[in-house]
């Protein structure tokens, strides 16, 4: 449309026309052909972000427009066509921008202004500003767009619309960061959409603490159209970006906090009532595609672990016919699933898992619509699979089932591993036998049912020193060969076990009579014995045992408890062995007394050792060339002040099987040392013989003990001797023979006691840094002065042990015939009540001083 000049005023600026424009809500221009702006009323400059004074003359392209707007088109071009051919342009909108570099959508209506000659003189432009309704349409196209399933940048397109909404130049879509280790447990954000500037960013991780987006986790929302800066001085990001204004939504998924859609900007942001709640909007959209990426990742991952589980999984329809069977079931069944197909599920199991199982899955599935329990599954082989195996109904949504769900789990390798368990649990795993369990509840239930048995403790002697000298791997050998040898030796209904280390049983039953029981025990005991003692070869050595067995008989009509009966064939075994090992004997009512006052002294010496009530007696040992005393042998007193008739060889004999001898053995040796460090300070010096334990040699720091002794006492350690058994040093030779080379080394003298009891060769004894033997009294007494054979054997044994380099002493002396016998075959020393009973310490330093100081008279009187 065309208007003539005449039409409209002269002059806009007249006052009452401008102040008529001013107050319109609408922007009026006025241009020249040449695109120069020539008026516009205040709301029109003010909107675009000038004083209507600073747009006079000034060019529309640059100014209000750009030569090419965001979308490419050319604003140009549409200025210069507008100015030749205005009436195409009547009616126009396109976008504008402010002073600012905002941009506005404007709805243009275009007139030419013409002159006399009816040229173009002017167009008067009258603008609508149509910004927020664009915003509002693009936001909404957007939102339509995203219905679109498949679309990968629909997060991109929607926080890129989001941003023109709210003019922002950021927007984003950001996730909660799951993949995080405990030591970033403070939480992180990961973007999943960003625009700046409607360009994308790529993803970025970053921290929540300190940041608005933690906030709008923690509260829903958080809107700040300015001053986001200075509320959030800690987040780094916000700061570097100088970011203004900030607008955020959390994003919730299946009830949880998932992330948060926000816009922000470098300028305050402008929220209107109309996108107030816009992204609002944007989030719920967010949400659902969200929730639908979800849900198709899940069922991704069902159809995964459908077809890829280890279990197998069988779909049915309500009446139990297979409908679909993964690849883990076919593998199963042995059947492909097309073969499985239509098959009854229920049939299929039918033949080989009790109809009572069947009859309580079909009750529990009707019932609870589930059911779980162990069931056998048939194989084409034959075979049977064992399985765990739960169904679980799908609802059809009218009250129904529509089809079950049956998971198998193929549970053999636990049934085997069940059993290994319960074998393991019930034998020992070094030799197979049953162990002390399993014995003991076999032996109970025997009991129980009133049976005749024959109960074999059988405990082997020395195991200990070949364990010691070939090492736990060869000592294990040979536990696993006496169990062999045992299993091969006995009936085939005996229960034969293994209790502890060195330690086994066995147990008969099937008797009619106690005699039967006896017999058997007595003939399978002598089978026993005979093959445990032949030679052991264990890693090219040779090795000798013996076994030690005790008897426990019940005839079955008396009641008795396992404990009762295992502690009768235990006391019987401990009582062959305190008679030399290797043998049996039964179970007799004596020696159950005997324990009970084995039992009585081990309790009061314990309370003797204490209380530090162990005496100390010391004998003489005379040398018989001068007929003086240089040794006297330390003996352990013990007044129980309750029974009188407790002697030191059964006291003693009750320490050592208690191991109490190893702390009453330490008791002596102190007490001794503390002694002659007092009689060296009153002038008389003589050795002290101090007699030593198997226990006490098995101990670990006994040399270390002994040297602190001496010097704590301040003896001098070729002051002592040492006495050992035979048997002692043989139990373990290799060990033995090291500790006594440290207490040689130190400058203790040894002695070997009971010397011919033993069984110890002149080979062995060469090897012991020994100096001297003490003749066992057993011989000694026996020697009557006439020729005899107890006669020959001292006098061999003073000449092998001369023949050695070695001293001897005699004990037991107590005639003057067996002191002029021993003194005719040059015997060293002697000891007896011939020249003094045990003394103690006081009377036993006056004795001394007496017999020496009368030696000595009737020397200087010879």
């Amino acid at each position: 449309m065309s208007t003539r000049r005449e039409e409209i005023p002269a002059q806009a600026g007249d006052e009452a026309e401008a102040g008529l424009l001013d107050s319109l809500r609408s922007i009026v221009l006025r241009w020249d052909p040449q695109g120069r702006i020539r008026y516009i009323n205040r709301y029109g400059a003010e909107l675009f972000g000038y004083d209507p004074d600073e747009l006079i003359g000034r060019h529309v392209i640059g100014t209000i427009v750009e030569e090419t707007d965001s979308s490419g088109r050319d604003l140009a071009f549409m200025i210069e066509d507008i100015t030749r051919n205005p009436e195409a342009y009547a009616d126009n909108e396109n976008e504008n921008i402010t002073a600012d570099g905002r941009r506005l959508w404007i709805q243009w209506s275009n007139r030419s202004i013409l002159d006399d000659q009816g040229q173009l003189l002017e167009i008067l432009s009258v603008g609508q500003d149509m910004t927020e309704r664009r915003i509002a349409e693009l936001a909404l196209r957007a939102l339509a767009a995203s219905s679109r399933d498949g679309d990968q940048g629909l997060f991109e397109q929607m926080v890129r619309n989001l941003a023109q909404a709210y003019d922002a130049r950021h927007a984003m879509i950001a996730l909660i960061d799951t993949q995080v280790s405990d030591a970033d447990a403070v939480g992180w954000m990961q973007t999943v959409a960003h625009v700046k500037d409607g360009a994308p960013m790529p993803p970025q991780r970053y921290p929540l603490p300190g940041s608005p987006c933690a906030e709008v986790l923690a509260h829903g929302s958080l809107l700040l159209a300015s001053g986001v800066r200075t509320r959030y001085p800690d987040d780094a990001i916000l700061q570097d970006l100088g970011m203004e204004g900030y607008y955020g939504v959390r994003l919730m998924l299946s009830d949880h906090v998932a992330g948060l859609v926000a816009v922000f900007d470098d300028q305050p942001l402008r929220i209107r009532p109309w996108n107030r709640d816009l992204i609002h909007v944007f989030a719920d959209r967010i949400t659902s595609e969200l929730e639908r990426q979800q849900q198709e990742s899940e069922q991704r991952l069902a159809a995964e672990v459908y077809h890829n589980s280890n279990e197998g999984i069988v779909i049915t329809d309500a009446r139990l016919r297979i409908e679909r069977a993964n690849r883990a079931f076919e593998r199963m069944a042995g059947h492909s699933e097309a073969e499985l197909i239509g098959h009854s599920a229920l049939q299929l199991g039918r033949t080989v898992n009790e109809r009572r199982v069947l009859h309580d899955m079909l009750r529990s599935l009707r019932e609870y619509g589930y059911w779980w329990g162990e069931v056998q599954y048939p194989r084409p082989d034959g075979s049977t699979l064992p399985c765990w195996l739960s169904v679980s109904g799908i609802p059809d949504g009218a009250g129904g089932i529509a089809h079950y769900v049956a998971l198998f789990t193929d549970i053999s390798e636990q049934k085997r591993a069940q059993e290994r368990i319960h074998h393991l649990a019930h034998h020992d795993t070094l030799t197979g036998l049953a162990n002390r369990g399993r014995f003991l509840e076999a032996l109970d239930e025997a009991l129980r049912s009133h049976q005749i048995l024959a109960l074999l403790y059988i405990d082997l002697d020395r195991f200990k020193p070949i364990n010691d000298r070939l090492g736990h791997a060869a000592g294990d050998q040979v536990l696993q060969e006496v169990a062999r040898r045992l299993r091969h030796s006995v009936r085939s209904n005996d229960l034969l076990a293994r209790l502890g280390c060195d330690e086994f049983a066995l147990l008969q039953s099937g008797f009619e009579s106690l005699e039967e029981a006896r017999a058997s025990a007595e003939q399978t005991a002598n089978r026993l014995l005979r093959v445990l003692t032949r030679t052991y070869l264990i890693e090219g050595q040779e090795a000798l045992l013996s076994a030690s067995i005790g008897i426990a008989l019940t005839e079955g009509q008396k009641p008795i408890h396992v404990e009762e009966l295992l502690s009768q064939a235990d006391i019987a075994m401990y009582r062959i062995k305190h008679q030399g090992r290797n043998g049996f004997r039964f179970f007799e009512p004596a020696m159950a007394e005997r324990v009970q006052r084995r039992l009585g002294i081990e309790e009061r010496l314990r309370r003797a050792l204490a209380q530090q009530q162990i005496g100390l007696h010391l004998q003489p040992i005379l040398n018989l060339d001068s007929n003086r005393i240089h040794v006297v042998e330390a003996l352990a007193r013990w007044d129980d002040g309750i029974e009188s008739n407790i002697g030191t060889e059964e006291f003693i004999r009750v320490a050592e099987e208690t191991g109490l001898i190893v702390q009453l053995g330490q008791r002596v040796i102190e007490r001794t040392l503390q002694e002659m460090g007092n009689w060296r300070r009153k002038g008389v010096e003589v050795r002290a013989s101090i007699n030593l334990s198997l226990r006490q040699l098995a101990e670990p720091d006994l040399v270390v003990q002994l040297e602190h002794a001496l010097h704590r006492f301040d003896i001098p350690a070729d002051q002592v001797v040492l006495e050992i058994t035979e048997s002692s040093m043989m139990e373990d030779a290799e060990r033995a023979l090291s500790i006594l080379n440290a207490l040689a080394n130190l400058g203790i003298r040894l002695s070997i006691d009971d010397f011919g009891t033993g069984y110890s060769s002149l080979a062995h004894l060469r090897r012991f840094p020994v100096h001297c033997v003490k003749i066992d009294r057993s011989f000694v007494e026996e020697i009557d002065g006439r020729p005899g054979a107890r006669n020959e054997i001292v006098r061999a044994a003073v000449a092998m042990a001369h023949g050695m380099g070695l001293k001897v002493v005699a004990e037991g002396v107590a005639t003057p015939a067996q002191r002029a016998f021993l003194a005719s075959l040059h015997c060293d020393q002697i000891q007896g009540y011939l020249i003094s009973p045990p003394l103690p310490p006081e009377d036993c330093l006056q004795f001394v001083r007496d017999w020496n100081q009368t030696a000595a008279g009737a020397s200087d009187h010879a």
